[in-house]
């Protein structure tokens, strides 16, 4: 029953893509200006804080987009400073 769910789950969220991809990215929290058109839009290409995401008016992004809000290489140092943090906002157009 659970790989069930969870192939239930990403096609259902695949399909609310392709319907409409703005509102599947407002969904995220992700800020949105007008005219803005996805050429193909993959679950996960929005990183993993996509409410840091900002894209302003009139932007075509297209399929093999990646937004990256933080640096992973950070988590090696976790230890030595476990308050470091580089994760920052993208701001498109």
């Amino acid at each position: 029953m659970g790989i069930l769910k969870i192939t239930i789950s990403s096609v259902l969220t695949k399909v609310r893509m392709m319907r409409d991809p703005i509102a599947y990215a407002r969904s995220l929290g992700i800020r949105i200006g007008s005219n803005v058109h996805f050429y193909g839009m993959r679950p996960g290409m929005f990183g993993s804080e996509p409410w840091l995401i900002t894209i302003g008016d009139n932007v075509h992004i297209t399929n093999d987009v990646m937004f990256i809000t933080y640096d992973g290489g950070t988590l090696i140092l976790r230890r030595e400073v476990p308050d470091l943090e580089w994760t920052t906002s993208i701001c498109v157009g």
